[in-house]
Formats: structure tokens, C-alpha cells, sequence
């Protein structure tokens, strides 16, 4: 389904999983990973839980710039997860997200520990484009420069 259909064999393929894949909800959208239309922001989902007892653990998205090549591509689906998922017109999903997050965070050495809230950031940073003359070093990467509170929830 992500793949770019190059040959008519899996263009054939794709057709044939389409109306699976949009009926489970896993269709990822296009694939803007080759010109014309390439992203041009760089994203990622942290989260900061509180638990019962003061601890804070923090989850961050995996960093795709930090990521080895065939790491990339075995993760790609899960990158575009978390890119989806910051989506304001995907807000449905966050309360279920928040708390499957909060599930799997653990205090270390605190087992015991209930999480009482738990805040979504996104993240991201504006890809500037090549100027002339400017030689920028190959694995050099834009920081994120913009954080936003998009979800937040306490529990009882």
C-alpha cells in the first residue's frame, strides 16, 4: 500500500488490498517521501506522565533523523502513526492514545503507581529550502523549534 506503484503488477496489488485497508483504517494517506510534493515539516509526539505518587516519565516518538536506514524503512509505517496522529482532524484518537500511553509508563522501581495526568506535545520544525551556494553536511538536521500542548487528561 506505501509503496509507489512502478509496475503494473503492484499497482495490481494495491488495488486488490485497497478496500481492506481503507475499511481497518489503515490506510496511511499518500506518500510524499518523492517530488513533486515532499513534506516539508519535520514532526514528532512526546508525552509527560504524572503519577499518583509526584514521578513523571516521559515518552518521546521514536527521532527518525536518529534512526539507521533499514530502521527506517521497517518503521516507516509507525513514523507516519505519529505524524497522523498529532493531527487536529484525528483528535478522536487521542483520548485512546493518551491512555495506552499511560498504561505502558511505568516509574522505575514504582509498580504500584496509578497515572493521575497526562499531557500530548507535538513538535516540529519547518524544513527551509536549499539555498544556492549553501552546502549543508549530509545527516545535518533542522532542530524542532515549535512545541504545542494539543491533548490533556487527568485520571481519578
Amino acid at each position: 500500500d506505501a509503496c509507489p506503484a512502478f509496475f503494473r503488477t503492484l499497482d495490481r496489488a494495491k488495488s486488490a488490498i485497497d478496500p481492506l485497508v481503507d475499511v481497518t483504517g489503515l490506510w496511511q494517506g499518500s506518500w510524499q517521501l518523492f517530488a513533486p510534493d515532499v513534506d516539508k515539516v519535520n514532526s514528532r509526539v512526546s508525552a509527560e506522565i504524572l503519577f499518583s505518587d509526584g514521578t513523571t516519565v516521559r515518552w518521546n516518538s521514536p527521532d527518525w533523523t536518529k534512526l539507521a536506514p533499514l530502521d527506517r524503512f521497517m518503521r516507516f509505517r509507525e513514523a507516519e502513526f505519529y505524524d497522523n496522529i498529532r493531527r487536529d482532524s484525528n483528535s478522536g484518537a487521542w483520548p485512546s492514545f493518551a491512555d495506552y500511553l499511560a498504561r505502558r509508563a511505568v516509574p522505575p522501581g514504582r509498580y504500584d503507581s496509578r497515572p493521575a495526568h497526562i499531557a500530548l506535545y507535538r513538535h516540529w520544525v519547518v524544513i527551509p529550502r536549499p539555498k544556492a551556494d549553501t552546502l549543508i553536511p549530509y545527516g545535518t538536521f533542522p532542530e524542532f523549534t515549535e512545541k504545542y500542548l494539543f491533548y490533556q487528561k487527568s485520571y481519578n
